[in-house]
């Protein structure tokens, strides 16, 4: 039920997202998270979108994210997806590498393009 429950969540997320609206808020970003050993992965080039925090919680149907924040959220392909939080002066990704925390407390860092992803 709960693997239904988000999938159902990331069909709701993307169709949100992918509103024409929306579809200026769309980024390619490179991505890299930490390890447990606390190492940083490869970078992962990634499409992402940026969405207010109010929206955010209206689409997963909660309250978890901060309405005056903005997020910039990655749909998986696999299901799910990754929000991070970005600072209250960001309303894209950084052009240089910085770290974020996603709604998990996991440590990512985020950079806007796909040029040196690595």
């Amino acid at each position: 039920m709960f693997k239904f429950c988000l999938n159902l969540t990331t069909v709701l997320l993307v169709a949100t997202v992918s509103h024409s609206t929306a579809m200026a808020n769309e980024f390619k970003a490179c991505i890299k998270y930490q390890r447990a050993d606390y190492s940083w992965s490869h970078g992962y080039k990634i499409t992402g979108f940026v969405v207010d925090g109010d929206d955010l919680n209206d689409i997963v149907g909660s309250y978890r994210y901060h309405s005056w924040n903005k997020y910039f959220v990655i749909p998986w392909q696999e299901g799910g997806y990754t929000a991070l939080e970005l600072n209250s002066y960001e309303d894209t990704p950084p052009d240089y590498e910085r770290e974020y925390r996603d709604q998990g407390k996991r440590h990512w860092k985020l950079k806007n393009g796909w040029d040196w992803c690595y």
